[in-house]
């Protein structure tokens, strides 16, 4: 019922009083203006208190002086009103100067037009912010005060909505709630003067503007006009006169008016759809031109509403850049009906530039666009017209379009043409927390271990660090979350097995050390050595490596300051750069920064590069560490870490990641030479694709539609229907807005092949080990292999209630919150029924909008009989490290696997011959002759236990027999007498000689039929700390700068093993060949020996100082340390070391 006020308050009835004091919140806008004027005309000596969030303009300054000049006292007050404290200051700093407030007229407002599918969190709240908190503040800081009148300016959006104005529509009708709310506490004597919510039109004057186009067409469709400012004035007296608490203010044409509200009821909630048009009467055309033609008439149309020339309007240029807002969208609307007929009010928020527009105009209604621009109908139509779509890409639809669309064909079972050759996995490896290596790896995940922790206190204190409050955290610049997924040993790294001074390595990002390390297990992984990449390869191999977290360098100034002359470095490229130095590779190098989609994009870089032949095989992989408590802080700033530290993927009240650390590569080779070469084969990547979230609402907000695509294209290029697909690793970082909206595009995704829901499981590893940004979509990856290796789906963990925002039910998806089988489905396509292998995706999106998917499917290897093993035919375990105490580890490793059962008997030939091919041989050496799995435990462990004289186990270290084995192998009749002992299974001999440093080519073992490369442990690099805060720092000078300070017992036990190598040099030792290596062994003494730590007797070293005087250049060559560093025996009874000169 629509009620018309008619009574006019009497002078003498007017609700301000002289001297009154009011405050007008938004009272620098021109519609508070407005009110202040008005209550100046009727009042004498009257206060006003502005307030406004900017600071005033020229032209206010000059209103608020008119206003003075009238009579009446006018303060302006900035603040932003959202803030609780900010306005309970006001109200209070109100009453100290003038006792008392007589009224309060809330006028302050924001609006931020745009479609709600498109809108972010942040513009929500913005628009909400004034109207909605905002008014709460003011009425509890207001709560005590005698007020005549309490006024809400709300808006007729509120009950009539507004398309583009969902979030300005709820704060108004807040607005009208909360005026009855605070009547009733009013009636319980909580609160003192009426309350009153007005739902204002637009003004002429005051508030938003129309101009007289907009105006016409609102008459026309409404039968409202602009609200005149004496209008708005005599309504605003009798709405206060009327009791009520609500009121909707509309000027105009009574009749309409009614009309058009009672029509608005009548239709509230239902949708017209527009009749499919008929296209068998369209007259075949020059497509083309009628986009041209269409594109010029949309052009005119818009530059006559926002008054630009055609020649200044871009096509691709966003509409937002002309300052098209929610009045001209109704004027171009109105325009466009007369030619359209009636169109979705969303239709600028859906397509934002005019190419877009055109597009949409052209493919759904050509007949009137015809018309539109003048184009001739005197063709013939045809009976059929098959017309494919003017660009690949589909546009997102309007509602009315997707309610008249018709169901997508699903994909057919066969492969598309354009389908590349599968990459296949042959070499994984992973550190991650709480993980050593991918077997850990495994048993967390099975056993859905959460490993978020605390900050160490090894990495930084949270004294000065953290705050709980996010609030108070991001403005002091603190952290309001304390948690994280750590590795343990971050900043450990063996520099010498890689021929890096501990100098140097002290430089070095520890990222790019971690992930030297992966990248090496993950060649022993494949069972592959620095030679086979260079003899089979040719070096052709890429490197991509997923980085983007800095923080190391942050150390460097204040240790400068303390007079280090240590410089921490961190460098993308270097990360890349240097796996292809040490590894002596030669095919692209490359760091690849897309935030958190890096390790995923790295792996789509890899396989494109294969495919296009610039190389042969592919490293690629990615690595994270948080190194400094700043990276913590400008997390917190943008809000994005979890308060509670939870990762809840997909669950309740998910309110951000918690930040996680880790490493990990795959190796990469195209899957016909991987079966070929007789690769080890972990799985298949089926397909990749990259792109872009485009603009949106914000920078860090995602794109559905974009990552629908995305979707869509990584399973059309691996020739993968959807309903096969049976896991998704998700992005899942646990946000309230991320989840649903990665939900909503992979829905998208699989709805053009299926309507079947609840068919495939999704998890995110995110919820057990946080993000691990950069390292986020190989951590994914490798938990994806190693389900298909197991055909186990591990729990998704911190969703057992889900997030409300998405209605699984009506999803392909089912979160895996059980540890259970991972079963091939069963799928009927194309009337055909069979079982498909495991297929998963994998996604990955960067926060500032570059996404990446993944399609990965299990490998199903033929059938091969293994090779036996017996006593008359032996399996040769050969094992190699740098030193004696790494040879030790490594047998330890061997020892504990063969122990848990992870190798059967029947895969004995399989480790004999990846320890034989598949590892570098290095400088102590051990060998094995067993003739069964359990004969081989024995003697490992006998080794281990220092038991003496153990049969067919031989040991040896290379430089001891240099000597006797150069005449050996000079000698060109060896090769026939080592296959001459193959042949009579004399193996003791060939084992006693490799063991003393003989290279041997193991293929002659086998001949054509060789075992398997299998899985097993990789070498274990020493555990030495290399972190920048433990440098000592009581001088300038490098003596003391460079050392590394662990404990005393690792400083002299590297002193001495360094300082023994250098001894056991002679004067006759020191030619042209070995001169430059003399700085490298005086620089690791140097390096290993702290000031406070003396040597109390040395060996005479005054002839290497001499040759070292001798050379013309001081640079250091490290090549020579890894090829002394076994030496170390019986140097502790030639001197003895002692601290600060005590023995």
């Amino acid at each position: 019922m629509l009620e018309q006020a008619c009574n006019i308050w009497a002078k003498e009835e007017l609700p301000w009083r002289d001297s009154g004091v009011y405050l007008i919140t938004g009272g620098s806008g021109s519609l508070g203006l407005l009110v202040a004027e008005e209550i100046t005309r009727q009042t004498q000596a009257a206060t006003f208190i502005l307030t406004g969030r900017s600071p005033l303009d020229r032209d206010k300054q000059t209103k608020l002086q008119e206003l003075e000049a009238s009579g009446a006292s006018v303060v302006y007050r900035q603040g932003d009103i959202t803030d609780r404290k900010t306005v309970i200051d006001l109200l209070d700093s109100i009453e100290q100067e003038y006792g008392r407030v007589h009224g309060i007229i809330h006028c302050a407002g924001v609006i931020q037009d745009n479609f709600i599918i498109k809108k972010t969190r942040e513009e929500f709240i913005e628009v909400l912010g004034p109207k909605v908190s905002g008014l709460a503040h003011l009425d509890e800081a207001s709560s005590g005060q005698d007020l005549d009148f309490f006024v809400l300016f709300s808006s007729i959006s509120g009950s009539l909505g507004n398309p583009g104005q969902a979030d300005y529509a709820t704060a108004n009708a807040f607005m009208d709630a909360y005026a009855e709310y605070r009547n009733a506490l009013v009636g319980a004597k909580q609160r003192r003067g009426q309350t009153l919510s007005i739902r204002w039109p637009l003004w002429k004057e005051g508030g938003m503007r129309i101009d007289a186009d907009s105006e016409q067409i609102m008459t026309q469709n409404m039968g409202i006009t602009a609200m005149q400012t004496r209008s708005g004035m005599r309504a605003l007296y009798q709405s206060l006169a009327s009791g009520k608490e609500q009121v909707m203010v509309l000027e105009g044409e009574p009749e309409n008016i009614e009309a058009y509200l009672a029509k608005a009821v009548s239709q509230a909630g239902v949708r017209a759809i527009r009749a499919v048009p008929n296209q068998a009467s369209v007259p075949m055309l020059d497509a083309g031109l009628l986009y041209d033609k269409t594109l010029h008439s949309l052009k005119l149309l818009f530059g006559e509403v926002t008054r630009l020339s055609v020649g200044s309007i871009e096509t691709n240029e966003p509409l937002e850049t002309y300052g098209i807002d929610s009045i001209m969208i109704t004027q171009l609307n109105a325009k466009l009906a007369g030619f359209f007929g009636e169109l979705s009010q969303t239709l600028f928020y859906e397509y934002q530039t005019l190419r877009a527009l055109t597009e949409y105009f052209v493919a759904e209604y050509p007949q009137e666009c015809m018309q539109w621009a003048g184009m001739s109908h005197d063709m013939q139509p045809v009976e059929e017209i098959l017309a494919a779509p003017l660009y690949a890409e589909e546009e997102a639809m309007p509602a009315e379009a997707k309610a008249e669309a018709k169901p997508v064909r699903s994909l057919a079972g066969s492969v598309p043409a354009e389908m590349r050759e599968p990459i296949a996995i042959i070499g994984m490896a992973g550190k991650y927390p709480w993980s050593r290596d991918m077997n850990e790896y495994w048993e967390n995940l099975k056993a859905g271990k959460d490993c978020v922790t605390e900050i160490p206190r090894e990495r930084w204190t949270l004294e000065g660090f953290f705050h709980p409050d996010p609030q108070e955290a991001v403005v002091n610049a603190k952290s309001y979350s304390k948690w994280g997924s750590f590795i343990e040993g971050f900043a450990e790294f063996d520099p010498l097995f890689f021929n890096i001074s501990p100098r140097e390595a002290l430089g070095m990002d520890p990222q790019e050390r971690l992930f030297i390390e992966a990248c090496w297990e993950a060649l022993e992984d494949a069972g592959y050595t620095r030679e086979q990449l260079a003899v089979r390869h040719n070096r052709r191999v890429g490197v991509f490596a997923g980085i983007t977290k800095t923080g190391y360098e942050l150390y460097g100034p204040e240790l400068w300051k303390k007079g280090a002359q240590i410089f921490p470095q961190i460098s993308f490229s270097s990360v890349a750069n240097r796996i292809s130095y040490l590894f002596n590779l030669q095919g692209p190098s490359m760091p690849i920064d897309t935030m958190c989609s890096s390790s995923l994009t790295a792996i789509h870089e890899a396989c494109e590069h294969l495919y296009r032949g610039e190389c042969e095989m592919a490293i690629a992989g990615g690595v994270n560490l948080y190194l400094h408590p700043l990276s913590y802080v400008g997390l917190c700033a943008n809000h994005m870490l979890s308060a509670d530290g939870q990762c809840k993927s997909f669950g309740k009240g998910g309110n951000g990641f918690v930040p996680g650390e880790g490493a990990g590569v795959v190796l990469l080779k195209p899957l016909s030479k991987a079966i070929a070469d007789g690769d080890l084969i972990h799985a298949v990547i089926r397909g990749t694709s990259i792109n872009h979230g485009g603009k949106t609402n914000g920078y860090t907000v995602p794109n559905p539609t974009a990552q629908g695509e995305l979707i869509r294209a990584a399973l059309e290029r691996a020739g993968v229907h959807a309903r096969t697909v049976s896991y998704i690793e998700a992005h899942g970082t646990g946000t309230e807005l991320g989840d649903p909206i990665e939900m909503t595009g992979l829905t998208q995704a699989f709805r053009k092949d299926t309507p079947d829901t609840g068919f495939c499981a999704i998890g995110s590893v995110k919820s057990n080990i946080g993000h691990l940004e950069a390292a986020a979509g190989i951590a994914g990856v490798g938990k994806i292999i190693l389900q298909m290796k197991n055909r186990t789906l591990v729990p998704s963990l911190h969703a057992q209630e889900l997030n409300p925002n998405i209605h699984f039910g009506q999803t392909p998806f089912v979160v895996q919150q059980e540890l259970g089988e991972w079963r091939r489905p069963v799928v009927e396509i194309d009337g055909e029924t069979r079982e498909y292998p495991r297929i998963a995706g994998i996604s990955s999106f960067g926060a500032g909008g570059s996404n990446a998917h993944v399609i990965i499917e299990e490998y199903i290897a033929e059938e091969k009989v293994p090779m036996s093993v017996t006593a008359q035919k032996p399996a040769i375990i050969v094992l190699s490290a740098k030193n004696e105490e790494r040879l030790k580890k490594q047998a330890e490793r061997m020892l504990a696997v063969m122990r848990e059962g992870q190798l059967s008997e029947s895969s004995l030939a399989d480790v004999a011959y990846t320890l034989q091919v598949g590892r570098e041989a290095m400088e102590e050496r051990l060998a094995v002759i067993a003739g069964s799995m359990q004969e081989l435990v024995d003697k490992l462990g006998g080794f281990l236990e220092g038991r003496d004289s153990i049969p067919e186990l031989y040991r040896g270290q290379v430089k001891r027999n240099k000597e006797a084995l150069t005449a050996l192998v000079e000698d060109e009749d060896m090769e026939r007498m080592i296959a001459a002992w193959i042949g009579k299974r004399k193996y003791s001999k060939v084992v006693d000689l490799w063991v003393k440093g003989l290279a041997m080519d193991w293929n002659l073992l086998y001949g054509n039929a060789k075992p398997r490369r299998i899985s097993l442990p990789a070498y274990p690099f020493a555990r030495e700390r290399y972190w920048i805060t433990d440098i000592k720092t009581k001088s300038a000078s490098i003596e003391s700068a460079d050392a590394v300070k662990p404990t005393d017992s690792f400083i002299a036990q590297k002193a001495l093993a360094k300082t023994a190598n250098v001894s056991e040099m002679n004067k006759e030792d020191i030619d042209d060949s070995n001169l430059e290596a003399i700085p490298s062994y005086i620089q690791n003494i140097q390096s290993h020996i702290s000031a406070s730590v003396k040597i109390k007797k040395m060996p005479d070293l005054s002839y290497l100082a001499a040759a070292y005087e001798t050379m013309s250049s001081t640079t250091v060559d490290s090549k020579a340390y890894s090829e002394q560093d076994g030496a170390t025996r019986g140097t502790e009874r030639e001197w003895r070391l002692t601290d600060e000169g005590n023995e």
